[in-house]
């Protein structure tokens, strides 16, 4: 029993040294891995960061590309309804050259309906004689009644005898209403229209028929 007790207490500080040593380890371990967990929850938030910012700029992307998409989806030259006397900007350029019009005969060239033209010029390239007189008429008036235009020649671009270019405000007065054009060939017979003929429409203003 003697020996049992001095064994004992032997032993006991043995154990002492061992728990504190181990302890001391532990600590020491953990105290070691604090700078990596603050680089790791560095890292971490790092990440986080830059995860947001990259969802931020495709949110953006998408709302940029959603107002472009609407925007490119009206679509150009639509008729839409507008204001008494509103500016209504259109040019039209039709191309003649190896058109025949038949004796009586027109092409119908524009037509604003359910507007009128309260502001706009036509321009036209075509067939004249010696005297710049052309055998064709420019019609404008609402469909069905139109009549012919005073046609004014433009001396300067014009070669009496082949082709002279000629023009026009419209309506000519207020008590004219103007929604038609057309080229007419008033004659008995067909009508060839040469190379580099054609008509040029300009509206600026517009207002709804009443």
């Amino acid at each position: 029993m003697k020996n049992y007790m001095v064994k004992k207490k032997s032993i006991l500080p043995q154990l002492l040294r061992t728990a504190v040593q181990q302890n001391t380890t532990k600590s020491a371990a953990e105290v070691a891995l604090r700078p990596r967990q603050r680089q790791e929850t560095f890292y971490r938030t790092f990440l986080y960061l830059s995860q947001m910012q990259h969802a931020v700029s495709i949110i953006s992307a998408i709302a940029v590309s959603v107002v472009l998409t609407t925007a490119l989806m009206i679509p150009l030259g639509t008729n839409y309804p507008v204001a008494q006397g509103a500016v209504a900007r259109d040019s039209q350029t039709i191309l003649l050259d190896g058109k025949t019009i038949p004796g009586g005969g027109f092409i119908h060239l524009y037509d604003s309906t359910p507007y009128k033209i309260t502001n706009g010029h036509i321009a036209a390239n075509i067939p004249c004689d010696e005297t710049s007189t052309s055998p064709l008429a420019i019609l404008i008036g609402e469909a069905p009644n139109l009549s012919a235009a005073n046609l004014t020649v433009v001396n300067e671009l014009s070669n009496p005898g082949t082709i002279c270019i000629y023009h026009v405000d419209i309506p000519p007065n207020a008590t004219t209403t103007v929604t038609d054009i057309a080229i007419q060939n008033p004659t008995d017979s067909d009508e060839e229209l040469p190379a580099s003929s054609t008509v040029v429409i300009g509206v600026n203003e517009i207002e709804p028929l009443g």
